[in-house]
């Protein structure tokens, strides 16, 4: 077996094991935003004539004709679209089961346990392009995960994780392209900067 497969099995094995399957206050807003942008629903729903008695409460932003808007950025509720949407599915399938707890799962197995097995391979990607040994570079991906805050980003999903995952493609396959000149896929590896960039 390959050392990268040794790696991304641990990896999954891992965060598989520490993860929750529900999520975090912080995304389950950003699931409410991603299950409004694709019904057409509002993302914040207030009764009418309501007001909150601190400023503190979460009451979005309003915007265009009146309507009201959670004041995050759209990065990581449009990672979760699709997984909403199979989650919606699901729930049509198995309507015994709460459908929030059904998008709930499917984000968190669909997006956060691939996406967090990615990071550590990004890492493990990068180090051998800088020709650290395979060994050295699986067990310092590991060590990474298991010894930093990657370990807990990966237990209540936030933003903390897929921003290093965009930054590390975006390095690595910007030494990819300069260091590896016989590459057919040259082109592709530009793609990553984008994201990183923004």
């Amino acid at each position: 077996m390959k050392t990268v497969t040794k790696v991304a099995l641990i990896a999954l094995l891992w965060i598989t094991i520490i993860n929750p399957s529900n999520l975090p206050p912080d995304t389950d807003v950003r699931l409410r935003m991603a299950h409004a942008l694709w019904t057409g629903t509002e993302e914040v729903s207030l009764p009418p004539n309501y007001r909150p008695s601190s400023r503190l409460e979460p009451v979005g932003v309003l915007g265009v004709d009146g309507k009201r808007y959670e004041h995050y950025d759209m990065g990581q509720s449009l990672l979760m679209l699709p997984a909403d949407w199979i989650g919606t599915q699901l729930s049509k399938v198995f309507p015994s089961i709460k459908p929030y707890l059904l998008r709930e799962f499917a984000v968190s197995f669909l997006v956060v346990i691939p996406l967090n097995v990615l990071v550590v391979l990004s890492c493990y990607w990068l180090l051998r392009l800088f020709d650290f040994q395979e060994k050295i570079a699986a067990s310092a991906s590991l060590i990474w995960l298991l010894g930093t805050t990657v370990l807990h980003y990966a237990q209540t999903f936030q933003q903390n994780n897929p921003v290093p995952l965009c930054v590390i493609l975006g390095y690595a396959c910007a030494l990819a392209y300069m260091v590896l000149p016989n590459l057919h896929c040259r082109k592709f590896l530009k793609l990553p900067l984008c994201p990183a960039m923004l």
